[in-house]
């Protein structure tokens, strides 16, 4: 039996295709720069399903630290977007709620 789809996974899918081009659309301003976008996207490519499970829920419920998106390395371009991008992971954070109630 094939697992159930809900709309909250398009919303997640959706932002993290959108903070990849935040990250990537851009050449980096600086090695350490390029090195914290690489990082970052690779912390949601490589691991277990375990692991990407708490790399992406810290993304999606942590407000401040390191795994916050106001830490994530946003290109200037996307500087002035990150308050779109918090309201985002708050509406898949409302959506996961809503449906495990």
């Amino acid at each position: 039996m094939p697992a159930r789809h809900h709309l909250r996974f398009d919303y997640e899918l959706l932002l993290y295709v959108a903070l990849w081009c935040a990250f990537k659309c851009e050449k980096p301003r600086s090695t350490e720069v390029e090195n914290a976008v690489n990082a970052q996207v690779e912390q949601w490519e490589c691991g277990t399903y375990s692991d990407l499970f708490s790399r992406k829920h810290a993304l999606l419920t942590s407000i401040t630290g390191p795994n916050s998106i106001r830490e994530m390395p946003l290109s200037p371009l996307f500087e002035p977007w990150l308050p779109f991008f918090e309201a985002w992971t708050g509406t898949v954070c409302q959506q996961l709620t809503i449906q495990l109630d």
